[in-house]
């Protein structure tokens, strides 16, 4: 039985990440107050809530709990907060007690304290714990019942961590963060620390001894001018690490019965957004009243899909007015409409990613920003079986979704789609030019990619997705695929969502992105750029293209026979290695653990500086090759390593990325990869084939031209 789940919220933290996350310029209303942090605030409950969590909590600073006390520098180096932040506050406020949400916040302590002694209470009682914050101390908190979810900066993705995750990045216990601490300080609370130690030293000291206390129990062991930075910062370590670790003792008693997600008054939330100006978050509040939502729930009922889908289908908010094209009538209206365009925007809605394999489920179209048409052309009725025909009945309903034969749809759209003299837009043009050709329209001319626009503006940008775009530049919160198509183990394939959930989600994605190229054009001008972008990014879209459907030709018979020689060649690395083994016997050279127990336990190479792990000591490439001169085995360890990645990376994962239909592999060409503009492949990465050992410069061997032609490398 699965455990309920506590969401807690640092108030303060997440409204720092927002306001410094979202250009405060940008976000205002008419009459100049500031809402970039109410919004994202605001933009995050309505996540939470669209979640149904069990039970739902935030916490406010209302002090120092001390600290300052204990070190009056305590947060002294921190600047005056923002007059812009600083009147958002109480706006926030209004906004968490508008959702019914429980403030939890004690007089003299901070919000981290009291998360620290709410969680174990928590996970006590039998929930989960999961903690929202800007604030990676609260770090040390994670156990194998609670996580910690760090949100992104500037629309990068939030990182969620559980103890898996930590381990990895830290190398730690979460509880040895305050040891770390201790020694490396925090400048942002101005912890001092032990001068002279960075994260990096800090890290592997702690690995190594576990704690300050131990460290300082074996600071004989360490020598040199560390040993005496560790010895004259002594005090200064034990004050750090206190100063560091989160109370659990703040006199604050959870009841989880005030705890669960109420309902809450769906007219006084409108209100509030609405004297905010956020419109189109209001749109994506759940649990609006059913009067509003009669007309989608009557359509629902006619598509009384399997329970998987209707979980997974949820009905997005319509960002712009749409229309779904479903009869040849309406395709007239359409078609008219694009003949008369000064630019054309499309996007394609798929069953997968492959854009080799992937099925055409429905066109989306734009003219302007204001509105979008959605021509449905492959949906499927019900949960029906893979490969069953849109226009077979529903084995389930006894009906079809109602939507034009794809030949029909796509001998109207050509001519206005071919039409050099109208301008087409798209949002990643590459992914739907390919799907577009091989349905039997080549769309051209490209004339605005808003994808690789925002990239050419800044090249280091992070957030070049659609709805990124769309959140930041026109502070839209746009439906994301997974509330259509769920994930994990309950997700579906876009040809199963019902058209009527479909057709805003896509209308959307053509609208705005229609509406983004208007707005990035004169940016581009201003910038400088206009002409690397239309002259040079623009036509490269449809090059790229060519070289992916062209794809490559693999020799696999030479594939064959090259895996397997490094087969034998790793069988006999292997008894090398069995044979310098110390006696310990056949083992798993792929198990990390017993790698360790060998290198360390039976062998007893020096452990000294390197990294721990949950298996004892770190056995990555970089410190066996720390390692290298110690022992005859460390070099075959390398050494088999790298030929077994070589073999099962690509000599024998290439063959099976073989499309059946050309015979050849279709990679991914990367217009955006790289801050440089540095082309890279993906699916598969092929510029990552090593080319500086013989095994690698004999993998690249097997792409080859077929008869009659050859094979030219251009640097």
């Amino acid at each position: 039985m699965s455990r309920p789940t506590l969401v807690l919220i640092d108030g303060h933290a997440l409204a720092y990440r927002m306001f410094f996350a979202l250009p405060v310029e940008q976000f205002s209303t008419k009459g100049g107050e500031p809402t970039n942090a109410t919004y994202g605030v605001a933009r995050r409950l309505v996540e939470l809530l669209i979640g149904k969590p069990d039970y739902l909590a935030i916490t406010f600073d209302q002090g120092l709990s001390g600290r300052d006390e204990q070190y009056p520098d305590y947060k002294g180096t921190r600047e005056r907060m923002p007059d812009d932040l600083r009147m958002q506050l109480d706006r926030i406020r209004e906004l968490v007690t508008a959702f019914n949400i429980p403030i939890l916040e004690l007089a003299g302590y901070e919000a981290d304290d009291v998360m620290g002694s709410i969680a174990p209470q928590a996970e006590a009682a039998g929930a989960e714990v999961y903690i929202i914050t800007g604030d990676r101390d609260i770090l040390q908190l994670i156990t194998e019942h609670t996580k910690v979810e760090i949100p992104g900066r500037r629309g990068e993705e939030a990182q969620v961590f559980d103890l898996e995750r930590f381990r990895a990045d830290y190398g730690l216990e979460p509880p040895q963060l305050v040891e770390m601490k201790g020694l490396m300080g925090d400048t942002s609370d101005n912890i001092p620390g032990v001068k002279g130690v960075g994260d990096k030293t800090a890290s592997k000291l702690i690995q190594t001894y576990g704690s300050v206390d131990d460290l300082y129990a074996h600071l004989d062991e360490i020598k040199g001018a560390m040993h005496q930075k560790l010895e004259i910062g002594r005090e200064s370590a034990l004050l750090s690490r206190d100063l560091a670790r989160i109370r659990r003792d703040v006199p604050v008693k959870l009841d989880l019965t005030q705890c669960v997600a109420h309902d809450y008054e769906y007219a006084k939330v409108v209100a509030l957004f609405q004297e905010l100006e956020f419109r189109t978050l209001a749109d994506r509040l759940p649990g609006k009243p059913k009067a509003a939502a009669a007309v989608s729930s009557q359509q629902m009922s006619m598509f009384d899909m399997a329970e998987q889908v209707a979980a997974a289908a949820e009905s997005p908010a319509e960002v712009v007015p749409y229309e779904i094209v479903d009869d040849e009538t309406k395709l007239a209206v359409l078609v008219k409409a694009l003949e008369a365009a000064h630019a054309i925007t499309w996007d394609v809605e798929t069953t997968s990613l492959d854009q080799m394999q992937a099925k055409l489920v429905g066109i989306a179209l734009a003219v302007d920003g204001e509105r979008g048409w959605y021509v449905p052309v492959g949906h499927i009725a019900g949960n029906a079986p893979d490969g069953e025909s849109s226009q077979q009945p529903d084995l389930i309903e006894g009906h079809s979704p109602r939507q034009l034969p794809l030949d029909q749809v796509i001998a109207a759209l050509r001519p206005a789609l071919t039409d050099p003299n109208i301008p087409k837009y798209a949002h990643n043009a590459d992914f739907d030019l390919v799907i577009m050709r091989r349905h039997g329209i080549d769309v051209q001319p490209i004339g605005f990619d808003t994808m690789v626009a925002e990239f050419v503006i800044d090249p280091g940008s992070r957030h070049l997705g659609l709805k990124d775009m769309a959140f930041t530049r026109l502070h839209i919160s746009m439906t994301h695929i997974d509330h259509l198509i769920g994930s994990g183990k309950n997700q579906i394939t876009m040809d199963r969502v019902p058209i009527e959930h479909a057709a805003p989600y896509a209308a959307a994605d053509a609208a705005l992105t229609h509406r983004l190229a208007d707005m990035l054009r004169p940016e581009l001008e201003q910038k400088q750029v206009w002409k690397l972008f239309s002259e040079i990014e623009m036509p490269l879209i449809a090059v790229l293209a060519d070289m992916e459907m062209a794809g490559v030709l693999l020799d696999v018979s030479y594939l064959r026979t090259l895996s397997t020689e490094l087969g034998e060649r790793l069988a006999t690395l292997q008894d090398e290695i069995y044979a310098q083994s110390g006696g310990y016997g056949p083992f798993n050279l792929g198990s990390p653990k017993q790698i360790n127990d060998v290198l360390f336990g039976k062998l007893r190479l020096p452990t000294e500086g390197l990294r721990k792990t949950t298996h004892g000591f770190s056995t990555d490439a970089a410190t066996l090759e720390e390692l290298r001169d110690k022992h005859p085995i460390v070099p075959l360890i390398l050494r088999w390593r790298e030929l077994d990645k070589l073999r099962n990376t690509y000599v024998d994962a290439l063959p099976a990325l073989i499309q059946p239909v050309t015979g050849r592999v279709h990679t991914r060409y990367n217009q955006t990869g790289a801050i440089t503009g540095r082309m890279s492949s993906t699916d598969p990465n092929l510029q990552n084939i090593p080319i500086r050992s013989e095994e690698g410069r004999r993998v690249r061997r097997a792409f080859i031209a077929p008869p009659g032609h050859k094979l030219l490398s251009v640097d």
